[in-house]
């Protein structure tokens, strides 16, 4: 048994909300079905909410928290982990 792990989706702030986000990550889960993987996992901040809203209205579900997992700039972030069952 395989698993996925999305490390990094970055989209160009003048081209956030224009459904490039959408459309790369369900490529990636694509491709991850494709390569028989039974899950994906990725972190984001807490704080990144267009992305939460999009991992969530794709199916994924959130399974733990990472504290301090992130640099900030006066102190650490959280991560949130989630989880894709495909």
């Amino acid at each position: 048994m395989k698993g996925a792990h999305i490390l990094n989706i970055c989209i160009d702030p003048i081209k956030q909300n224009c459904g490039f986000g959408r459309k790369l990550l369900s490529h990636l889960i694509w491709v991850s079905e494709k390569q028989r993987a039974i899950n994906i996992l990725l972190e984001v901040r807490p704080t990144n909410l267009n992305a939460v809203h999009l991992y969530k209205s794709l199916g994924f579900k959130q399974i733990g928290r990472r504290p301090g997992y992130y640099r900030a700039e006066q102190c650490r972030e959280d991560a949130l982990v989630f989880s894709k069952e495909l």
